[in-house]
């Protein structure tokens, strides 16, 4: 059981302000949803490493294409949201919160950490994005 809990986690649905943003968002092309029976028995792989090294090799590219390191960073966050948004149909919160975390601490692991801010700025400006025009 360890294996299995080092390799994968069971996101858990947490009510927070982020959830009342997708809750009364007009704006949700990804389908953001708060609904209990969608957030539950989910499962998610440890991506940080990849997460980490698909930024060390994106973010300097996306720099030189007149992104800040920051703006990268939102990007590949949100081309993954939309990549499990194409597979699925929808995004729990549950599993959205999953993946910002997990891209959050793999950018903190980068050179790029200072570019980020906190953890609750960045989710902010996610679930923003992802709730407004």
């Amino acid at each position: 059981m360890d294996d299995f809990n080092n390799k994968y986690i069971c996101p858990i649905y947490k009510e927070d302000r982020y959830s009342e943003m997708v809750r009364t968002a007009n704006f949700n092309p990804f389908k953001l949803t708060v609904n209990p029976l969608l957030n539950t028995g989910l499962q998610f792989g440890n991506m940080i490493s990849i997460f980490k090294n698909e930024l060390r090799s994106t973010i300097p590219l996306m720099v030189g294409n007149g992104y800040s390191a920051k703006e990268a960073i939102e990007a590949y966050t949100f081309n993954m949201i939309e990549s499990y948004y194409n597979n699925a149909g929808y995004v729990p919160k549950a599993m959205s919160d999953a993946i910002f975390e997990q891209i959050y601490d793999a950018a903190k692991q980068t050179i790029y950490a200072n570019h980020i801010g906190s953890i609750d700025d960045f989710k902010y400006k996610m679930y923003w994005t992802f709730t407004h025009q």
